[in-house]
């Protein structure tokens, strides 16, 4: 009489999808920064605990000695990510302080230009767009981590002892 669960998430998807092609609406997933206001007071408060977990998750992580190379790769991550977060923190600040016509795209979408003259504001700005430099290697030595200790677990050997 009733399907047993877990066996309708198919229906589901299929509902969904059908919802987002026929009757779509405003989803409001995007939230402007154009002014310091509790937006980005909240995504500021939000890269603070970030920091302050990935911290505290590197530091237990350090504190327990593993010694399976899937956890220094992990606490890389944690310092990258950490990074990234404070490039992100500033990088906020400083979109608050430019004007939008500061950076001139080009014909292709990464030929971006800082517009003269330059100033500080201008210059932490354009550097945090650069964000994806710290973002991407940090994610590529969490999937080794998570990478190495699915090898280890399916192996059947402990992740925390060599």
């Amino acid at each position: 009489m009733y399907a047993k669960p877990g066996r309708n998430w198919p229906l589901a998807a299929a509902l969904l999808v059908c919802l987002a092609v026929f009757a779509p609406e405003s989803a409001l997933a995007l939230q402007a920064h154009d002014t310091p206001t509790e937006g980005l007071y909240a995504h500021q408060l939000a890269h603070l605990y970030y920091i302050i977990s990935l911290i505290c998750f590197a530091g237990y992580v350090r504190q327990a000695d593993f010694t399976v190379q899937g956890w220094r790769y992990l606490r890389r991550f944690c310092v990258l990510m950490v990074l990234w977060n404070l490039l992100a923190l500033f990088g906020h600040i400083a979109a608050t302080r430019v004007e939008e016509v500061a950076l001139v795209e080009g014909n292709h979408f990464l030929d971006i230009r800082l517009q003269l003259p330059w100033t500080l504001a201008k210059l932490c700005y354009f550097l945090a767009r650069l964000d994806h430099l710290l973002c991407v290697p940090g994610l590529f030595y969490l999937y080794l981590a998570v990478r190495i200790f699915y090898h280890r677990a399916a192996a059947g050997m402990e992740v925390k002892k060599p």
